[in-house]
């Protein structure tokens, strides 16, 4: 598209009785060549949004926690946590939250979540358009009856602290609707430690998400 502008606009000049292909360094014909260079560089990186998303670098949270059982709800009433639940208490701490169904590789779909689908077994993108990435929570339910799950908060960052924020949110929302939830840096080599100890630093409401 730029190589194409750069021609129109010293099309003349190239068509001109004087013209001579020899160099690209000067004149109309250097014009053109670096219209078509910018043009093959920003179609580069445009494709590699397009397919990426835009991600530049992703970490994450490995958790650990016990089965995510039903809540009392009243006298005699349970009912299973739900991933409405965990949304609900990020959108009360200002979050605006889009939701994309995961494959198992954590690759995310266009298609959209239920809300009402249970937690246990969740594997949701989570997204706010002024949070600079995404995160994915992927919460399996453990085979064993009396074992502790394994999961993941995946981090796939753009830039800045606002997606790392949202990410310990997650964790400290986690925490606090399924109880007893351990967390570490997804590479580390460290047992994992109390989600409250991890998540003990943050506000009552988000510092990075602009307003």
């Amino acid at each position: 598209m730029l190589g194409a502008i750069g021609l129109w606009i010293v099309g003349d000049d190239l068509a001109g009785p004087h013209h001579h292909i020899t160099r690209y360094d000067t004149g109309p014909e250097g014009l053109v060549a670096a219209f078509i260079f910018v043009g093959l560089v920003a179609g580069f990186y445009l494709t590699q949004y397009l397919v990426t998303g835009g991600e530049h670098t992703r970490s994450g949270y490995t958790l650990s926690y016990p089965r995510i059982a039903p809540r009392a709800t009243g006298y005699r009433e349970m009912t299973a946590l739900t991933i409405g639940d965990l949304t609900s208490a990020l959108r009360e701490l200002g979050y605006q939250l889009e939701l994309r169904a995961c494959d198992e590789d954590g690759s995310r779909r266009r298609a959209a979540v239920d809300e009402r689908a249970p937690l246990a077994g969740a594997n949701v993108a989570i997204l706010d358009r002024k949070v600079s990435g995404w995160i994915r929570v992927h919460l399996p339910v453990p085979i064993d009856e009396g074992a502790r799950a394994a999961g993941l908060v995946d981090v796939w960052r753009h830039r800045g602290p606002s997606v790392d924020e949202l990410a310990l949110y997650t964790v400290r929302a986690l925490d606090r609707l399924i109880g007893d939830v351990r967390a570490s840096l997804e590479d580390s080599q460290l047992e994992g430690e109390p989600a409250t100890l991890l998540t003990s630093a943050l506000s009552d409401r988000p510092t990075f998400r602009a307003a």
